[in-house]
């Protein structure tokens, strides 16, 4: 379900999740609790699926 990995550099950790197939009545608390957390936060129509979601959380 959920995906994350980390990308280290010389000057920061950062830390990206995906999660797919939100339905659109979670998707707007889904995307606060990320916010909460300090992500930057994208989200995207689920490819093929009707009123699904993917968000994309960004952290540092």
């Amino acid at each position: 379900m959920n995906s994350g990995y980390w990308v280290k550099s010389d000057y920061q950790k950062v830390k990206v999740v995906t999660v797919h197939n939100i339905p659109k009545r979670d998707l707007k608390a889904v995307v606060q609790a990320y916010r909460a957390s300090g992500a930057q936060v994208k989200t995207e129509s689920e490819a093929g699926r009707d009123n699904e979601y993917c968000v994309t959380a960004i952290s540092g």
